[in-house]
């Protein structure tokens, strides 16, 4: 096989990985009964505008207490 050939296989098994792995996160995700609650939950209150905006990480934190 020519390094060409083989350089576009890699990047295709690289990429395969990666599309692969990042499956697995979800189903992961999916699977939790109470995460996928939480989701729908934040969902429904984004529908009704119940969201609120954090212009930083540290205001974030502050407000839940990190």
């Amino acid at each position: 096989m020519v390094s060409g050939e083989m350089g576009i296989l890699l990047m295709f098994a690289r990429e395969l990985r990666e599309i692969v792995e990042s499956f697995e996160e979800e189903a992961e995700i999916l699977a939790n009964k109470e995460i996928v609650s939480e989701i729908r939950e934040s969902e429904e209150a984004y529908k009704r505008g119940e969201m609120r905006e954090f212009l930083s990480i540290e205001e974030l934190e502050k407000e839940i207490g990190l």
